[in-house]
């Protein structure tokens, strides 16, 4: 099935296997048009006499709020302490377009962001911070999408916005599909089908697999694997 959330929409396959994913873990695919072109949050660990106010140093030496949106460095220990009411999770997840957290700290963050951020799908992505170059690990994960892994055999990725118009997100959800079909048991064999759809569609049939375990055309009129050339 697909999605649309926060005024982006989403495509994603319906599968007939897929390999488990942990809450803070998913794959990860590049795609032509970025999607995420708010405000970012970036997680910091907190380190003695350093942490965040060390991350802020180096997040504007590095020049992240221009070049990938980074506006607000959280440390950990701030979370867990200005955000322990549900309603101030929910507040912060809402606050901004993505999440981003330094690998290192990924363990900590489940219980404290609750389960509402994970509803949202705004469960933060990470990033290796453990090098010199802050700027390149970060605009790589802004201008990437993300696939999770919803209820039963359903897969979520979004794909675009709906100001990016049809080129730009049909580009998009190819390199979408592209990416997650390495993640799918059996690849286009494992997938019933793959839809396209907003916060408040129905969703639109782009590929449905046959009786036959042939691909059939949807709306685009466009067979399986044409749904994937670069």
């Amino acid at each position: 099935m697909v999605e649309r959330e926060g005024g982006k929409e989403g495509t994603g396959d319906h599968a007939a296997a897929a390999p488990p994913t942990s809450p803070l873990s998913f794959p990860s695919s590049p795609i032509p048009h970025p999607i995420f072109t708010a405000e970012v949050c970036l997680f910091v660990k907190d380190a003695p006499g350093g942490g965040a106010k060390d991350a802020k140093k180096r997040a504007a030496e590095a020049k992240l709020a221009a070049k990938a949106g980074v506006t607000k460095v959280l440390a950990v220990s701030k979370l867990k302490t200005k955000f322990e009411p549900h309603e101030a999770k929910r507040r912060l997840a809402g606050a901004y377009d993505l999440f981003l957290a330094d690998a290192r700290v990924l363990p900590m963050l489940a219980k404290a962001l609750g389960k509402g951020f994970f509803r949202a799908k705004k469960q933060p992505v990470p990033v290796d911070l453990t090098s010199k170059d802050w700027a390149a690990p970060i605009e790589r994960a802004v201008s990437s999408t993300y696939m999770f892994r919803g209820g039963g055999s359903c897969v979520n990725i979004k794909v675009g916005r709906t100001a990016q118009g049809a080129d730009a997100v049909a580009a998009n959800a190819r390199a979408a599909l592209a990416a997650a079909l390495p993640h799918v048991a059996g690849g286009w064999a494992g997938v019933a089908s793959v839809m396209l759809k907003l916060a408040s569609s129905a969703a639109l049939p782009v590929y449905q697999a046959g009786a036959g375990g042939k691909g059939e055309e949807g709306v685009g009129g466009a067979a399986a694997p044409a749904a994937v050339e670069a």
